[in-house]
């Protein structure tokens, strides 16, 4: 019995350990970068600098002692006494092309710098994942629709019947009935083709490669994530130039902390700098127009000259610039879509209705 009652207090702490790790925001990830940095550029040692940290990150904080970033350096500190390097140590609290900075400052022995640079980083991308929730708006809506549709088979439609023989509907009052019905009949089937749907799109944006990709890549949701990750991907590579990376290394570094969708693109464009290319042009020989085309004709014109990174890194902030505005059209173009079918199912609801109406 206590046997079993430990395992389930583990299962709980690993469940809410999890949590907190994808709960460690964007706003959470700046402030820990920028309070890190600061300490380490006044020439505070790494642990007594998380020392100084878990002092004061709980201060104020509703849940004292178990917010994510109270967690996080707690597993720093541990990490750190038992000899663990400190990107190994964050590797399950940041995304994949964060950590690879904290890799880059411990190798060229300029922690504080790097974390400057993830903190720039992060500070431009957060706008986009702010942009991001704007997506629920549009959901929301076809929830409602695809819900005002099952209330009218459950419990319109059986009135309707009892007012005018089903034999007799048509137009509106046919359609309305089709589809009422339709989805009352089949809503187990519609709800698993949904959920499948949703864990299929969630899967691929990472993991999906290959010709199929590409395809994908120029619809919604996927073409997104393409613009997301190319803008991603210039920030990054900037910020690693500026932190005194080689392109090679930068591109290499990028590369290994890459999902299987960017290191498709990746690999091949690292493969061209070890061939004498530059930037551009080893982006172009990739074959997948990433980050666009548009973006590789840039990078081609001010890659390699003097204060190239700095040229670089304002070109990758004017196209994280370009890519929010992108994003917020299509966005504002799904939320058109979403209001439309909504706004279809009332008209055609309150059609049925006039018809019984005439009917008697």
């Amino acid at each position: 019995m206590r046997g079993l009652k430990r395992r389930l207090t583990d299962g709980l702490q690993d469940v809410a350990l999890w949590l907190l790790r994808h709960g460690f925001t964007a706003t959470e990830r700046l402030r820990f970068y920028e309070n890190l940095a600061f300490l380490l550029k006044n020439n505070i040692p790494l642990k007594d600098a998380f020392n100084h940290m878990l002092t004061s990150s709980g201060k104020g904080h509703r849940l004292a002692g178990v917010n994510s970033t109270t967690v996080c350096i707690r597993d720093c500190l541990q990490a750190l006494s038992t000899g663990v390097r400190l990107d190994a140590a964050m590797a399950d609290w940041l995304p994949e092309q964060e950590v690879a900075f904290i890799t880059t400052g411990l190798a060229n022995g300029q922690l504080a710098s790097t974390l400057e640079r993830a903190a720039f980083v992060v500070s431009n991308l957060k706008e986009i994942q702010v942009g991001l929730m704007s997506l629920i708006y549009p959901i929301f809506l076809l929830a409602t629709t695809f819900g005002m549709i099952y209330a009218t088979g459950a419990m319109m439609l059986p009135t309707m019947e009892q007012l005018t023989p089903r034999s007799e509907w048509t137009g509106a009052l046919w359609l309305t009935g089709v589809l009422a019905n339709f989805e009352l009949d089949n809503w187990p089937v519609l709800l698993c083709l949904l959920l499948g749907l949703a864990i299929f799109v969630i899967w691929s944006m990472k993991n999906l490669t290959g010709r199929t990709r590409q395809f994908l890549d120029n619809f919604l949701p996927w073409s997104i994530y393409k613009d997301l990750q190319g803008a991603s991907f210039l920030i990054n590579y900037a910020a690693l130039m500026k932190a005194g990376v080689s392109p090679k290394d930068a591109l290499l570094t990028l590369t290994r902390f890459a999902s299987p969708w960017l290191k498709e693109r990746l690999v091949p464009a690292s493969a061209g700098l070890n061939r004498g290319l530059g930037l551009g042009p080893a982006l172009e020989v990739s074959g997948h127009n990433f980050p666009s085309a548009d973006c590789i004709s840039t990078i081609k014109l001010i890659d390699g000259g003097n204060e190239s990174e700095n040229i670089i890194e304002t070109f990758a902030v004017r196209v994280l610039e370009t890519t929010q505005a992108a994003i917020k059209r299509k966005f504002f173009r799904l939320r058109m879509y979403a209001m439309l079918l909504n706004t279809l199912w009332l008209i055609l609801s309150i059609l049925a209705n006039q018809q019984i109406g005439v009917f008697h």
